[in-house]
C-alpha cells in the first residue's frame, strides 16, 4: 500500500500555509500559461484570452463553492447561510466547470467572440492546470474513497483527521491521487486532438468525453461509511449525473464539430 503522509499544510516562517490552496492557485496561473500560449499559436488575440481565463476563474471558484455546498452539504445552507459565502471551504470540479462555462460564455458574448474557438483555447490547458489542482487533492487527502486492500489504497493512521472530524483511519483509496493519475490520459487527448486540427468544438467534445469516461466509474469508489460521504440520488453521486451530462455534452460537440468540417 502507499504510505501515509500529511501534507495538508506547512508553516514558513510562522506562517500556517494550506496546501490545496496554494496548489489551487498555482493550477489556475497554470492553466491561464497554457491558454495563453494556445491563443497566440492559433492567431487570437492573447489579451482576450487573459479576460476569459479570469471569468472562467472567478465563475469556477464561485460557483464550485456553491454547488459543493448546495449538492453534498445541503445541510448547511439552512443551519448557516453564510456557509455559500465561504470559497475556501471546498469545492465541486463539476460546479467549477459549470461556473466557468458560464461566466466565460457570457463574456465571449460580449465580446462577440466564437465560442467553440474558446472554449477549444481553454480545454487545451484544463489538463495541465487540473493536474496541480489535484496534486493538492492528494497532498491534502480531502477525497477519501472506500475501504481497501489494493496497492493503490493509502494506510491512513487511526487518528487520521484530527479532532473535531470522526476518524476514518485505515486503508482507503484515495480519489484525488487516483484521479491525478488518470490526468495524462486527458493530457494525451487533448495533445492528439489539436494535432490533429479538428474543427471547433471538436477537442472540448474529446476531452469532455474523456473526462466523464474517467469520472463515472471513479464515483464508485466514493466512500459510503464516513458521517460526510457524499449524497446518492437514485444511487449515482452528483459527479456521476454530471457526468452523464458530459458525456452527453462532449458526444454532441464531437459530432456537430465533424459534420461541419466534412461539409467545408
Amino acid at each position: 500500500m502507499i504510505p501515509f503522509y500529511d501534507w495538508s499544510r506547512f508553516t514558513i516562517a510562522g506562517v500556517r500555509v494550506y496546501t490545496f490552496g496554494l496548489l489551487a492557485a498555482l493550477a489556475a496561473l497554470t492553466a491561464h500559461h497554457f491558454s495563453v500560449r494556445r491563443a497566440r499559436a492559433l492567431g487570437l488575440d492573447p489579451n482576450h484570452a487573459d479576460v476569459f481565463a479570469i471569468a472562467c476563474l472567478v465563475g469556477g471558484f464561485t460557483f464550485g463553492h456553491v454547488l459543493d455546498v448546495v449538492l453534498y452539504r445541503p445541510r448547511l445552507v439552512l443551519e448557516r447561510p453564510l456557509e455559500l459565502l465561504l470559497l475556501h471551504r471546498g469545492l465541486s470540479s463539476f460546479g467549477g466547470f459549470a461556473g466557468a462555462v458560464l461566466a466565460g460564455l457570457a463574456y465571449l458574448r460580449w465580446k462577440k467572440l466564437d465560442p467553440r474557438v474558446w472554449a477549444d483555447v481553454t480545454s487545451y490547458a484544463f489538463p495541465f492546470g487540473w493536474a496541480v489542482g489535484r496534486l493538492g487533492c492528494a497532498l491534502a487527502h480531502d477525497h477519501p474513497g472506500r475501504r481497501s486492500e489494493s496497492l493503490l489504497a493509502v494506510r491512513f493512521p487511526p487518528d487520521w483527521p484530527p479532532p473535531p472530524e470522526a476518524p476514518m483511519g485505515g486503508p482507503r483509496l484515495d480519489l484525488g491521487l487516483l484521479e491525478l493519475l488518470l490526468t495524462p490520459v486527458l493530457a494525451l487527448v487533448v495533445l492528439r486532438v489539436a494535432r490533429a486540427k479538428a474543427p471547433p468544438g471538436v477537442l472540448t467534445g474529446s476531452l469532455a468525453v474523456a473526462y466523464a469516461l474517467l469520472r463515472f466509474p471513479l464515483d464508485h469508489l466514493r466512500a459510503t461509511d464516513l458521517p460526510e460521504s457524499d449524497p446518492r440520488y437514485l444511487h449515482l453521486t452528483p459527479g456521476q449525473w454530471a457526468s452523464l451530462g458530459l458525456l452527453a455534452l462532449g458526444a454532441w460537440l464531437v459530432a456537430s464539430g465533424a459534420r461541419r468540417g466534412a461539409e467545408g
